[in-house]
């Protein structure tokens, strides 16, 4: 084998390495990217899930004594009933 040869051979293996390490790096910044993303998801999704639990919760408070605790435009506001002393 000549000088060129094994020097070519040498840049070759050189820079196969150095793809494979710039593929792996790319595959790990993929899946971290990834595991951000669903975890985020998965948390807007119980958010969610947690908003509606609440929604619920207050419609059914309403239906019992809807004077007492009314839900309007998304917040919460306490309305003064018919037979309260209040000026």
């Amino acid at each position: 084998m000549s000088v060129l040869t094994l020097s070519t051979e040498i840049v070759n293996k050189y820079v196969r390495e150095e793809i494979q390490q710039e593929t792996l790096q790319q595959m790990r910044k993929a899946f971290k990217d990834l595991n951000n993303y669903l975890t985020t998801t998965k948390m807007v999704k119980k958010r969610r899930r947690s908003r509606k639990v609440v929604t619920k919760q207050l419609k059914a408070m309403n239906r019992e004594n809807p004077c007492l605790y009314q839900k309007l435009e998304h917040r919460e506001q306490f309305c003064t009933s018919s037979n309260s002393n209040t000026p």
